[in-house]
């Protein structure tokens, strides 16, 4: 999920196109836990002043793709209204757990203390996350494990990798971090 830059709320889906006749629509997923965002019940705040909330009545996954339908969106029209809505949740405080939009910008830096970069995002993979770093020029994919990412200080503005031998740049390589 990334941060709404309007608030503290999280983008948790975008609404797309109606389907059917009574108000269904498709959602572009951005959270990787959709099944309690998009639970029977849940109530969504939405970037829509004239809908700035959104009752789930009921979600299903068909094709790969999620389709739900919300309390009084009833028609076809109702749901092409919607289209290109922000779907908006709070965030859900686990340990261990980090929003791209919190860890980028974060410096990246060894056990010494040394200067790698700075990570400019997160990106899902099937083994595990990867963060990216920008070190100098070069994006560097670091797998997010525990071995060689063992901590994480969003309120110090930092992250300390222990990376293998060759994953970054000789330093000589690199350009000076802003």
């Amino acid at each position: 999920m990334t941060k709404s830059p309007s608030s503290d709320l999280l983008l948790a889906g975008i609404v797309g196109a109606a389907r059917g006749l009574r108000g269904e629509v498709s959602v572009d997923v951005r959270t990787d836990r959709a099944q309690s965002v998009f639970d029977e019940g849940a109530t969504l705040t939405t970037s829509s002043p004239a809908h700035p909330e959104l009752v789930v009545v009921r979600a299903r996954e068909h094709s790969g793709r999620l389709f739900v339908q919300f309390e009084d969106v009833t028609t076809r029209e109702d749901a092409e209204a919607l289209r290109g809505v922000e779907l908006l949740v709070e965030p859900e405080s686990e340990d261990d757990a980090w929003y791209a939009a919190e860890l980028e910008g974060l410096k990246v830096e060894d056990a010494d203390g040394n200067i790698l970069g700075v990570v400019s995002g997160l990106v899902a993979a099937p083994a595990h996350d990867l963060l990216i770093v920008r070190a100098g020029q070069v994006d560097v994919m670091v797998p997010f494990v525990e071995e060689i990412v063992p901590t994480i200080s969003v309120e110090e503005g930092r992250v300390v990798v222990n990376a293998p031998s060759g994953l970054f740049p000789d330093a000589d390589q690199v350009a000076p971090q802003d």
